[in-house]
């Protein structure tokens, strides 16, 4: 969408043509156009789409649904009570019963006991019940070690990662301060003004390399050409899903180098239009990636307000082409070489950026297989847990 923008004011151009209206009427009725798609665009997200979530939310048939939450409590509850069965006389009984049924199973032993002992002597009874109080012992004694072994080593699995939190699970003021989200408002914020540098600057650059006496043929190239980033979007996707966000990142820093050396080391018209053509896949890339890769850094409830902040952070660097261009035009004859150059080592930064997030990409993917070993252990020692116990019957 961003892609397609770049030649709406051709459109707008195209229409004062044809109409001979002046280019403020022209402008006059694009603004109202785009406010009555705006306000649609805020009624739909605000009142309509929300409505339509609750309506899908209510039962049809009168009862409650049943959330993952609620099935998981039920399921912790489940686990409460068969835990502490471990010591209910109604276990115990049990256990007597079954020591009983093994004793009528094996008269050798049975006369053996009666031999020695009285049946109703109280050292028969104690004897029955000591058996059964070492069964339920060992019984949770095992249950106990094995819950034990599993948090062993999964403490040991997890001890290198006990430190590290993931943005996304950071409160929204620590997700904005995080050095990840300056760092990729750095990123941006930088590239963004290469992108916003190159566009005020085209025509008085183009002109110094002689596109006036061409009826600026190279300007309308480059204005033809900048749409054409959005045949960069099936590279960009095969990049994220092969390479990775870090990967991804970089070759935008990649791009911006190569159409920004073009730019400085070459004087010929025909040459730059191949920079014309690496700047269009710069923009896919940049702004695609960049907004692409901002909700995965960072929780769903912050997406606004970090997309407005990443927003914001050009204007700063904006400002720098103020006094850049004044530079070339006014003292340096529209001489943009230096200049181009400044804003071609502007490009260093953001490589530093993108190895700050990649160091951050790799914790938090060691964090996340950590946790998954974690819940794995847990998981198998409540399973052995619960297999292990005294089963009683209702």
């Amino acid at each position: 969408l961003l892609d397609s923008a770049a030649l709406t004011y051709l459109v707008l151009w195209y229409i004062q043509e044809q109409s001979s209206e002046e280019l403020s009427t022209v402008w006059y009725g694009y603004t109202g156009v785009a406010a009555v798609v705006y306000a649609a665009v805020v009624y739909f997200w605000r009142v309509a789409v929300p409505q339509e979530k609750e309506e899908d939310e209510e039962p049809s048939n009168g009862t409650q649904p049943i959330t993952m939450g609620d099935a998981a409590k039920a399921v912790a509850k489940e686990l409460e009570e068969i835990s502490k069965l471990e010591a209910t006389p109604e276990t115990r009984e049990y256990t007597e019963m079954k020591d009983d049924e093994s004793d009528n199973k094996n008269p050798a032993a049975t006369t053996s006991t009666q031999s020695s002992t009285t049946p109703n002597s109280p050292t028969s009874s104690k004897t029955i019940e000591e058996e059964a109080n070492s069964v339920i012992t060992t019984t949770t004694t095992t249950s106990k070690q094995q819950a034990n072994d599993g948090t062993t080593e999964t403490a040991a699995t997890t001890a290198s990662d006990d430190d590290f939190v993931p943005v996304a699970e950071r409160t929204p003021n620590k997700q904005l301060l995080s050095t990840p989200f300056m760092a990729m408002c750095c990123f941006y914020a930088i590239q963004v003004a290469l992108n916003q540098w190159n566009f005020a600057t085209q025509r008085d650059f183009l002109a110094y390399l002689g596109d006036d006496e061409l009826n600026n043929r190279y300007l309308g190239i480059f204005t033809l050409l900048t749409p054409l980033s959005i045949l960069g979007v099936p590279l960009m996707d095969y990049c994220i899903l092969n390479y990775g966000w870090a990967a991804s990142l970089q070759m935008v820093n990649i791009l911006g180098v190569v159409f920004s050396v073009v730019k400085v080391l070459s004087s010929n018209l025909n040459v730059q239009i191949v920079g014309f053509v690496v700047f269009s896949f710069y923009r896919s890339f940049l702004f695609g990636i960049s907004f692409s890769f901002l909700p995965t850094l960072v929780s769903l409830p912050v997406i606004g307000l970090a997309v407005g902040v990443m927003s914001m952070t050009p204007s700063v660097v904006c400002l720098l082409g103020v006094p850049m261009a004044r530079l070339a035009i006014q003292r340096l004859d529209g001489n943009f070489f230096w200049p181009n150059v400044l804003y071609a080592l502007l490009n260093l930064p953001c490589f530093v950026a993108v190895g700050i997030l990649s160091r951050y990409l790799k914790k938090e993917a060691n964090a996340k297989e950590s946790r998954e070993v974690a819940a794995f252990y847990n998981k198998s020692s409540n399973n052995n847990k619960s297999s292990s116990m005294v089963e009683v019957e209702p």
